[in-house]
């Protein structure tokens, strides 16, 4: 069991828990099985969401692929689709942009924002694989579900056309944003970069190719990365109370800025919802 403790805005300390799965997986790690939310004042569980039995992915009719042993880990299995139909609602989105029938194998896994702001987000998500053995960003899908402090599901998004890895949430939880990472199975990167969705209109309101080094908070914002050479970065900042996306390139070798303001002083406007 992991207890984690979320700030608001308001200084109030609110936690959830991440409650272990029992037996645990084929290798003896442990998997993600419920999430609790509590009352930090009575100690009561106020909200508890089963993770294992709200997974849409997790049962899909076609045969499991054992990989080194491990073919069910938890919430994650890994499909063989060469002879799947796909017509399930799950790939809806995909039919007209991708060539379902030259998929091969499925990924299915989960990933969790971090404890930071009111609200709390948990990524159900399929990677896709052809039968070269590489997957893209387009061939994923992902449902979100996005929670408040006392655990009530404020957004559902099904089965969205996103490659959604390492994901944070905005502290007043208008926006996503995640890395998403691809490329052939067990070797390169095919593609890598970041991706912002807007939780209002379920959008993705912007895409930016590149090495991401880090999706953080820093002094109140959502701070993410790029790395565009030795010493150089794209420093991007996401106002999310102002619906603004600002970038600065940086040069470390000069030293390190600490200050929001500062740091951010010269800035590209990028996104203004």
């Amino acid at each position: 069991m992991l207890l984690c403790f979320i700030h608001t805005a308001f200084g109030q300390k609110l936690k959830y828990e991440f409650i272990e799965g029992n037996p645990r997986t084929p290798n003896g790690l442990p998997y993600l099985s419920k999430i609790n939310f509590i009352d930090t004042i009575s100690n009561e569980v106020i909200s508890t969401f089963d993770v294992f039995e709200n997974n849409p992915y997790l049962n899909l009719e076609a045969p499991t692929i054992n990989y080194s042993g491990d073919s069910v880990r938890g919430h994650n299995r890994n499909y063989d689709v060469s002879s799947y139909n796909f017509d399930s609602e799950i790939f809806s989105e995909l039919k007209e942009t991708v060539d379902l029938k030259s998929m091969k194998g499925i990924g299915c896994s989960i990933d969790t924002t971090s404890s930071k702001g009111e609200f709390f987000a948990l990524i159900y998500y399929l990677g896709m694989y052809d039968t070269n053995g590489v997957s893209k960003k387009d061939y994923s899908i992902a449902t979100i579900y996005v929670f408040n402090k006392y655990g009530k599901i404020i957004n559902k998004i099904k089965n969205l056309n996103i490659d959604c890895r390492l994901p944070e949430i905005s502290q007043d939880g208008k926006y996503l944003v995640c890395q998403y990472m691809s490329g052939a199975w067990g070797t390169e990167i095919i593609e890598e970069g970041f991706q912002i969705l807007d939780l209002h209109s379920n959008n993705i309101v912007y895409s930016k190719e590149g090495r991401v080094l880090s999706i953080t908070y820093y002094q109140g914002y959502s701070y993410i990365g790029i790395e565009k050479g030795q010493h150089v970065f794209d420093k991007y900042l996401l106002d999310s109370s102002n619906d603004l996306l600002l970038m600065r390139t940086i040069d470390w070798s000069n030293g390190s800025v600490t200050n929001v303001k500062e740091l951010f002083k010269d800035t590209v406007q990028i996104l203004k919802r």
